[in-house]
């Protein structure tokens, strides 16, 4: 690898920025050009007809209602959309919207919502004639530009998207790192006013003085997820300053 510090300069000086030498998005485009092709011998005429039949479906979905999800009107795919409910002025549930993934439906158990209904109230305590026992159940949540996923979502990935890292302040002014795996991510609803949600993450959570070590001279820390925090508090909100590992 001796030749990357002789090349890569003189092409950082010579072509700019990264991103405009970059082949990925023409790639693509070819791509998506390839599966428009439904007849090898008219490879043209393929193409024309699919954008013919992609414009057609495209036009009338300009006249549709706000509230009416279409192609047209759905947000990328990584694209962290801001979720203000009207009339609605609490912190707690402006949120960045990007779930993902196949949603399920499953029941509160008793120790957890007392759990859950104790840090929200904690947070914000406008929010307590609105609470409701039933929760939606992600697999993956897009959250301060990093893409969150449950343990059971994440087994037999090549890349580690289920760790979290939060700061926690203790009454001497010193800031804690905790370290943790998501078990499941949490869509609580509040039924009594429409479309007011917030997003939970429970985590298993290391001891931070048992479970963590930092190297002496490299200040590199070491995780052990076999020492685990006994304290029965895993939840976190989702808009915090939440970092993954």
């Amino acid at each position: 690898m001796e030749h990357l510090i002789v090349h890569l300069p003189y092409e950082a000086r010579v072509g700019g920025p990264m991103q405009y030498m970059w082949i990925y998005p023409f790639e693509r485009f070819l791509r998506r050009l390839k599966k428009k092709v439904k007849n090898k011998a008219h490879v043209e005429t393929s193409i024309i007809e699919t954008y013919i039949v992609e414009e057609i479906d495209l036009f009338p979905s300009q006249y549709f209602e706000p509230d009416v999800e279409s192609k047209r009107s759905m947000p990328q795919r990584n694209d962290e959309c801001t979720s203000s409910d009207d009339g609605i002025q609490v912190s707690i549930f402006n949120y960045p919207d990007g779930a993902s993934g196949a949603t399920k439906k499953r029941w509160l158990s008793g120790p957890e919502q007392h759990i859950i209904k104790t840090y929200i109230f904690t947070n914000c305590e406008v929010v307590t004639p609105y609470y409701d026992a039933e929760v939606t159940s992600l697999p993956a949540y897009f959250v301060n530009g990093y893409n969150f996923q449950t343990e059971r979502h994440n087994t037999g990935m090549s890349t580690m998207n289920c760790g979290v890292c939060v700061k926690s302040s203790s009454y001497t002014d010193e800031e804690n790192d905790f370290y943790g795996i998501i078990e499941e991510i949490i869509q609580l609803t509040y039924t009594l006013i429409p479309n007011l949600h917030i997003m939970l993450f429970k985590c298993h959570w290391v001891d931070p003085v048992r479970g963590m070590k930092v190297h002496p001279r490299y200040h590199l820390g070491n995780v052990n997820f076999k020492k685990l925090y006994q304290k029965d508090d895993p939840f976190i909100l989702a808009q915090q300053e939440v970092h993954k590992f």
